[in-house]
């Protein structure tokens, strides 16, 4: 039996909701209309805030046009994406502006997202898409909610061939998700970013004076043996805090184990990885 263990890590959510071509009727639900679409059309508790459908619309045809702002993602997952640039952004462990222009990249990209799947809890909710633009690509979103108003938690879009399967959404499944999808497209801070920080150190050690508590080098070399010349994957079972899989593409079909932990209520990371 050969084993490795390694750490594993775009899409998106939106306010608002877009008008129905006809007056409303007070009989009726208000279901949305939008260039961007969905296999359901919830009712929105306008009451209560927009709902996290009405917010991944209106974010998503922000992210496409290039307006949506670093405000609409949460400090944590700003952390991943956008290091601190200038002394002013040290305190905080992220840099808006690199945040702003990390969005940017997604501008013209993603002419309109179909949802393939989707789970709202009161405070979280995840989404998975399928996207059209400059190629099909798969978009996954994970919102959370402070203040009675959504954020972007996390957001990541891949082009893996074939896509992967994504019927069902919990937070378990979409740690798996997120970190695969972000480990075989080669996005590699995505990817150590669904990591635990335990896996990250066990695995890359942070050397002499680092700021940071891994070697983000030696675990990019890590997550480069780990995907190997794998395309794509598929996700067999999500049983309790293991995840079980194949990796599949232009090299041999190789299975998989994911171990997952808990980072509170309805957010996991990846543990362990392990391979038969």
């Amino acid at each position: 039996m050969v084993s490795r263990s390694l750490p594993l890590l775009a899409v998106v959510l939106a306010v608002g909701c877009a008008k129905s071509g006809s007056a409303p009727d007070s009989s009726k639900k208000t279901v949305r209309a939008s260039a961007y679409t969905s296999d359901q059309s919830p009712e929105l508790n306008i009451a209560n805030g927009p709902s996290a459908t009405a917010f991944f619309d209106r974010f998503l045809e922000q992210l496409h046009s290039g307006t949506c702002e670093a405000s609409q993602l949460t400090p944590a997952f700003k952390k991943i994406i956008a290091e601190p640039v200038f002394d002013a952004d040290q305190a905080l462990g992220y840099s808006d502006s690199a945040a702003s222009n990390w969005l940017k990249h997604f501008q013209g990209k993603l002419k309109s997202v179909t949802i393939v799947s989707r789970k709202e809890l009161p405070d979280v909710a995840f989404a998975s898409g399928t996207a059209l633009g400059e190629k099909p690509a798969q978009v996954l979103v994970r919102l959370t909610k402070s203040g009675g108003n959504w954020q972007v938690d996390w957001l990541s879009v891949s082009d893996l061939t074939p896509a992967p399967k994504i019927e069902e959404l919990d937070a378990k499944s979409f740690a798996a998700h997120a970190f695969l999808q972000a480990l075989l497209s080669r996005q590699d801070d995505l990817a150590a970013g669904a990591m635990s920080h335990d896996y990250k150190q066990k695995l890359a050690p942070a050397l002499g004076s680092e700021k940071k508590p891994f070697n983000a080098g030696i675990l990019k070399s890590k997550l480069n043996l780990l995907r190997g010349q794998h395309s794509s994957y598929e996700i067999a079972k999500v049983q309790d805090g293991t995840v079980s899989g194949t990796f599949i593409g232009t090299a041999k079909a190789q299975p998989f184990n994911l171990t997952l932990v808990s980072r509170g209520q309805n957010h996991w990371t990846v543990e362990g990885f392990t391979i038969p």
